[in-house]
């Protein structure tokens, strides 16, 4: 995915960004915006698609794990910031851009 996305115009920054609790697959910069990538993949068959896969839950995770990167990555912490989902389906790629929002003040 990283290759669709530099593709696409991003510049990758980051992937597979672990800490305890969570993880960014891939963390890449558009223009001026910091974007947080969740991939998700599932067969074309699967009773659950991609989007619906990432709970509450998962996108708090995925907003914690955002915010232990820009504590990590100070170069970071005034650009704007965006969470995108790029979901696998069989052979079909759809990205979400700005697909939830935490809530930040």
């Amino acid at each position: 995915m990283a290759d669709y996305l530099s593709r696409s115009g991003l510049s990758i920054v980051g992937r597979n960004f672990k800490r305890q609790g969570g993880e960014l697959d891939i963390v890449a910069l558009e223009d001026d915006t910091l974007v947080f990538v969740e991939v998700k993949y599932r067969r074309a068959d699967s009773l659950v698609s991609p989007e619906e896969s990432i709970s509450a839950k998962k996108q708090e995770a995925i907003v914690k794990t955002a915010e232990q990167f820009l504590a990590e990555n100070p170069e970071f912490v005034d650009f704007p910031v965006r969470f995108d989902v790029i979901a696998v389906e069989g052979t079909a790629i759809r990205h979400h851009r700005d697909a939830f929002r935490p809530g930040w003040p």
